[in-house]
């Protein structure tokens, strides 16, 4: 071996110059989606007392197409205001995150920072995200999101937002209204508002293309007809 060679080598275990290294960038978030037809019956089915699985609620109301809805306690009570069938289940709460209402008027659904008289159901859930206005920081860890959005046109969607490489896991919160951003959902439809429903693993979603199951009973499911 030549002295060349050797310093050469030698050059390379104790040089100083130290490799640059990339991060690898964190997967894209898959999604589910289907719009919702404002012609369809929904039907709210509370599962707090002796909770069933989801399967079975959506075999036996013969939901075309399927959601869970808000958080539940330990208690197996509705976390913040339950109001079914004109009857109210659980009182409101002050909240920075559930502070946002899923409920219908004459059977219309609609979402918001606030809700009206005589609605047929409310739930209670979130948070809330007005897409063009500031959003609240919120510190929260990475979960599968179910949320309902609403476009421009005021049509509704549901949508499962997850990580390919864990149907439980996904975006943060604060990482939802950037998803709304992205091209690919953009090509779907010019979304203003969204409303985060439960997640992680006491979430389901169901529809004529697509599932994920739950593997926490959920609290509720929002069922289309």
């Amino acid at each position: 071996m030549t002295k060349q060679l050797i310093a050469f080598l030698l050059s390379l275990f104790f040089s100083n110059n130290v490799a640059t290294i990339i991060p690898t960038p964190s997967p894209k978030p898959f999604f589910y989606y289907y719009q919702i037809n404002q012609q369809d019956n929904l039907v709210v089915i509370p599962n707090f007392d002796n909770p069933k699985d989801s399967l079975d609620l959506i075999s036996e109301n013969d939901c075309k197409y399927a959601i869970n809805g808000g958080l539940y306690q330990e208690n197996k009570k509705p976390l913040g205001l339950f109001v079914h069938n004109n009857k109210l289940i659980n009182k409101n709460i002050k909240s920075n995150i559930f502070n946002g209402y899923l409920y219908t008027s004459n059977n219309i659904l609609d979402i918001g920072k606030t809700t009206i008289d005589n609605s047929q159901f409310i739930i209670q859930t979130g948070p809330y995200f007005n897409l063009n206005s500031s959003q609240i920081d919120y510190n929260d860890k990475t979960a599968r999101r179910h949320v309902i959005a609403r476009d421009s046109q005021n049509n509704f969607y549901i949508f499962s937002i997850f990580s390919p490489d864990s149907f439980v896991s996904g975006p943060t919160l604060n990482q939802i209204p950037e998803f709304f951003q992205k091209p690919e959902i953009k090509k779907i439809a010019n979304f203003t508002d969204v409303l985060t429903l439960d997640g992680g693993s006491a979430s389901v979603f169901y529809s004529p293309t697509s599932s994920l199951h739950e593997s926490t009973f959920i609290g509720s499911l929002l069922c289309w007809k």
